[in-house]
C-alpha cells in the first residue's frame, strides 16, 4: 500500500452496464502528503468549492473552501453548517462522521474514470448504497464491523478512518417529492459555481450527524428560475436584483425583500442561499402584502425614486452579526428592516427546524440511526 492509499481513498460507485456516481474522495493526508488528524470528505468536481471536514476536537463542518468564500452570505462564511461528531458506537470505538447516500437508479451513464479510483458495486435495483465514514482514535478490528469496509486510513494519533457500505430498500418516489420540494426554490443552495458534472446532491444535517444523498440532477426539476412561493400572491425574483438600490443588491444578511408599488403590485425578492424555509418566507411576505392592500402599511417600508416601497426581511441574529463585523452599511444600521418571524428563522447555528427528518432504516448497528435531532436540508448544485 503506498502513502497515498494510507491518506487519501477515491472511489466512485458503479453499476455492472457502466452507470456511475460521481467521483469522492476522502483523505486524512496534509499538503506534505503525511497523515493528520483531521478528516475531509469532497466530491472531485466540486472538491474546489465545498467540502466536509470532521475535526479531531469533534467539531465538523460542511464548509465552502477559500476560493468560495466570498460567495458566501453573512453568518455562512465558517461553515454552511456545523455539527458535533456523536459518541462512539455502542460496542466499538467508531464515532459516525458523515453518512453519504447513493440510489441506484439515480446512477447515470458517464465515463470510466481513473483506473486509479477504487469502483464499488451499485445496490440491488430499488436499494440505496450507504457510505459511512468513521473515526476513531485508536486502530480497530475492522472485521468485526458485519459491514463492508472499503478503506481504512491512517490518523496522526494512531487512530484511523474507516470507510464503510452497506445498502437498504429505497423509496423513490419519497425523494423524487422531497427534490421536487427542495430543489424547486423552497430549500436553500450552496453558492457553488462549478457544474457537478451532472450530479446534485441533497444536504441534510442534524446536531449530531449529516448526509448527502447523490443524484443525478437531468432527472429531476431544479429551479433555475424564482418559482412561487404560496401563499404570497405576487411575482418572486431573486436577489440581487438590477431594480433595486445598490445598497440592497450588496447585503447579504438580508434573507428577502418586498416590494410593494403604487398600483398594489407586490414583488418578492428572495436571497436564495438563505437558509430558511422559503416556503415560510412566503407566508411572511403575504402577511406584508395584506396589511398594504388594507392600508396599514407601517413605518418600515423605504421610498425609491419611482414612488416603490420596499421592506427588508432579515434574521435577527444575522443583522446582529452584520451590525457587529460592519458588513452592514453604517448608512442603514438602526434603518428599515423587518425581521422573520422563529417559524422561518434561517440562523446559522445552532441547526433550526429547517424540515421534518424521515426515519432510515438499516439491519447494520453502524447505520441505524437517522440524522438525529433537528434537520436543514439544502442543495448543492448549479
Amino acid at each position: 500500500m503506498s502513502r497515498d492509499d494510507q491518506v487519501a481513498y477515491r472511489f466512485v460507485v458503479r453499476t455492472g452496464d457502466g452507470r456511475r456516481s460521481a467521483q469522492w474522495r476522502v483523505w486524512t493526508g496534509s499538503r506534505n502528503n503525511a497523515p493528520s488528524d483531521e478528516v475531509y470528505i469532497a466530491p472531485r468536481s466540486l472538491g474546489s468549492e465545498v467540502k466536509v471536514s470532521l475535526h479531531s476536537d469533534g467539531t465538523c463542518l460542511y464548509k465552502l473552501t477559500k476560493e468560495a468564500n466570498p460567495r458566501a452570505r453573512l453568518g455562512d462564511r465558517h461553515a454552511l453548517h456545523r455539527w458535533t461528531i456523536e459518541d462512539p458506537v455502542p460496542g466499538t470505538s467508531l464515532r459516525r462522521g458523515l453518512r453519504l447516500r447513493f440510489p441506484e437508479d439515480e446512477l447515470v451513464a458517464g465515463d470510466q474514470g481513473d483506473a486509479r479510483v477504487a469502483v464499488v458495486g451499485a445496490p440491488p435495483t430499488g436499494s440505496v448504497l450507504l457510505v459511512w465514514v468513521l473515526v476513531s482514535d485508536a486502530p480497530i478490528d475492522v472485521a468485526k464491523l458485519g459491514v463492508d469496509v472499503l478503506a481504512v486510513l491512517t490518523r496522526a494519533n494512531g487512530g484511523q478512518v474507516t470507510v464503510v457500505s452497506s445498502s437498504q430498500p429505497w423509496d423513490s418516489e419519497q425523494f423524487r417529492q422531497q427534490i421536487q420540494r427542495v430543489g424547486t426554490g423552497v430549500g436553500w443552495a450552496a453558492p457553488v459555481a462549478s457544474t457537478g458534472d451532472g450530479y446534485a446532491w441533497l444536504f441534510s444535517g442534524g446536531e449530531s450527524m449529516c448526509e448527502f444523498t447523490e443524484f443525478a440532477s437531468s432527472r429531476h426539476q431544479l429551479a433555475t428560475d424564482p418559482v412561487p412561493l404560496p401563499p404570497f400572491e405576487g411575482e418572486v425574483a431573486w436577489l440581487p436584483d438590477s431594480d433595486l438600490p445598490e445598497e440592497i443588491r450588496c447585503r447579504d444578511d438580508l434573507s428577502g425583500v418586498v416590494r410593494m408599488t403604487l398600483d398594489g403590485d407586490a414583488t418578492l425578492y428572495v436571497d436564495r442561499r438563505a437558509r430558511c424555509d422559503h416556503s415560510r418566507l412566503g407566508v411572511n411576505a403575504e402577511e406584508i402584502r395584506q396589511s398594504w392592500m388594507a392600508g396599514r402599511s407601517d413605518g418600515v417600508f423605504e421610498t425609491l425614486p419611482d414612488g416603490s416601497r420596499i421592506t427588508r426581511l432579515a434574521t435577527l441574529g444575522l443583522y446582529r452579526e452584520g451590525l457587529e463585523s460592519g458588513n452592514i452599511p453604517r448608512s442603514v444600521r438602526g434603518g428599515l428592516c423587518r425581521f422573520l418571524s422563529a417559524e422561518s428563522s434561517c440562523a446559522a447555528s445552532p441547526p433550526d427546524n429547517h424540515a421534518a427528518t424521515g426515519k432510515t432504516l438499516s439491519p447494520s448497528p453502524i447505520a441505524s440511526e437517522d440524522v438525529g435531532g433537528a434537520t436543514r436540508w439544502g442543495l448543492t448544485h448549479r
